[in-house]
């Protein structure tokens, strides 16, 4: 259980914060699912180290004309809670606010704030550095027609494809496998779905297990190692030595759901595609995007043609001819 103290003191935190502007002494802006968003942090290590997976999306300030969602960085003392997540909402579904191991984060929907406080970017976990505010940016998602998918995208003459299923199914591999043969790498196992069933990057990162690691190296020598007994794989940041190879947004062309079923590609029915990629994406408890996220998912999948991908065909390959005959 997560110290009552925690539980009380990081809400008034947030409404105090709230209530005063903000004065950081490091910047980032750049665009998230389409939309301009500015991070600000009074601690220019922890930006640095929070916004690492959000590189590949950076944008010079003077070229985004406002903000669409407002990010502070705290760096302050936390009292840690190994291991443990809490999540809650106030009444009135204005405020989320989570507890991390070592940090914490807000949702403020009227404000369009996102407040995150941590210290020492060491004791951070893996999931909190290699996937920063990943909760409250699903929250945020909801807010302008998107929403954050449990899914892979890659792409390939700016026709993407989205590799979706349940963890464990391949997304993280297949992915992989096209960034090797040249695809445009927009993430492995999390990214933006629009309303106008365009993919949207979200993090340049990417979690394996060590001995999986091993089987990339052209992603470069350095890998963060589990830092705690609950963590199982190594991250790996894609920029800036994949920074070619990444993009930030693409049509979709084609769905893929990968599976150790079968020896060569079916097709699959919108509702077969549902089935599979929805479960992993809706079902997650308090971030879910409920009715408008299922609806945004039928959409896609009646849209677009739809195929399961055994694991015994090359990969790459397979997804280069899915392409090509969807021309």
């Amino acid at each position: 259980m997560i110290d009552p103290h925690r539980l009380k003191e990081w809400p008034e935190f947030v409404r105090h914060s709230l209530a005063r502007q903000f004065v950081g002494t490091a910047e980032w802006s750049g665009e998230l699912a389409g939309q301009t968003v500015k991070v600000v942090a009074n601690n220019a290590q922890l930006l640095q180290c929070l916004t690492r997976p959000l590189a590949h999306l950076q944008q010079a300030s003077e070229a985004l004309e406002g903000a669409e969602l407002e990010i502070e960085i705290h760096s302050q003392p936390t009292s840690a809670s190994p291991g443990e997540v809490h999540f809650q909402r106030s009444p009135d579904h204005n405020y989320a606010f989570q507890w991390l191991p070592h940090s914490q984060s807000a949702w403020a929907r009227r404000e369009k704030r996102l407040i995150v406080r941590a210290s020492d970017p060491a004791r951070l976990s893996l999931y909190e550095l290699g996937r920063p505010f990943h909760a409250m940016l699903s929250l945020w998602a909801q807010e302008v027609g998107s929403q954050i998918v449990h899914a892979g995208l890659v792409a390939r003459d700016n026709r993407g494809v989205l590799i979706g299923g349940d963890s464990g199914q391949g997304k993280s591999t297949l992915a992989l496998a096209c960034l090797r043969a040249g695809f445009k790498f927009l993430g492995d196992d999390l990214c933006f779905l629009g309303a106008d069933s365009h993919g949207y990057s979200l993090y340049s990162t990417t979690f394996l297990k060590p001995e999986a690691r091993a089987q990339w190296p052209e992603l470069g020598p350095e890998a963060l190692a589990p830092r705690f007994s609950w963590e199982e794989k190594c991250l790996t940041y894609l920029h800036p030595d994949q920074a070619t190879s990444l993009a930030s947004k693409v049509a979709i062309a084609a769905v893929l759901l990968p599976g150790p079923e079968g020896q060569r590609v079916s097709s699959l029915t919108p509702m077969q595609a549902l089935r599979r990629i929805a479960p992993s994406t809706l079902l997650t408890g308090p971030l879910t995007a409920g009715k408008a996220g299922l609806e945004q998912l039928t959409g896609l999948v009646q849209s677009r043609p739809c195929f399961h991908l055994p694991w015994s065909c090359d990969p790459a390959e397979t997804v280069s001819g899915l392409l090509d005959s969807l021309k």
